[in-house]
């Protein structure tokens, strides 16, 4: 039985990821632990959608960079670990910001590729769906999800950091 007691390590981690993610917001280049992790699925995502035709491929990227985070969330759902959840929609929100940064720079193409002289995912993508000229729109709706996801994790974990059986957990 567990008591209705705050856990000291469950708030401590949220407040980590809480100023993690405030100093990544100010500058992305803080988030680079997380992304040197999401680039190596960005780039798998790449090599896995490659036979489903050129806009899979190039979409194939992002597809798996937010695709792993969100099966680890509906892993952590089903077993109802809601902390764990929480923590999940933070690491959905670090993606989320990295893809909205990559999108804004779909026109402008300053920032570094992983292979010098390959095509930029999303400049092809926009370009091709005749929306480049909207490059900085999407990419602030991106950012936007990104911030309420990482609120939401926020409270989420603050919430979920009491300690209760998490059996019963929100549904019942």
């Amino acid at each position: 039985m567990y008591e209705n007691k705050y856990s000291a390590v469950k708030i401590l981690f949220i407040i980590i990821i809480f100023i993690y993610g405030v100093f990544g917001i100010i500058d992305s280049q803080n988030f680079l632990l997380i992304k040197s992790v999401d680039l190596m699925f960005h780039e798998f995502g790449h090599l896995f959608f490659m036979f489903g035709g050129e806009m899979l491929h190039f979409f194939g990227g992002t597809i798996m960079q937010l695709l792993i985070p969100n099966v680890f969330l509906f892993y952590f759902f089903g077993k109802r670990k809601f902390y764990s959840c929480a923590v999940m929609l933070f690491w959905i929100a670090v993606n989320l910001f990295d893809v909205a940064i990559y999108i804004k720079d779909a026109r402008a193409m300053d920032l570094p590729l992983l292979i010098s002289g390959s095509t930029h995912d999303w400049n092809h993508i926009l370009t091709v769906m005749g929306l480049i000229d909207f490059d900085l729109i999407i990419g602030n709706i991106v950012f936007g999800f990104g911030i309420i996801y990482f609120l939401l994790s926020i409270i989420l974990g603050i919430y979920f950091s009491k300690n209760r059986e998490e059996e019963k957990g929100l549904l019942d």
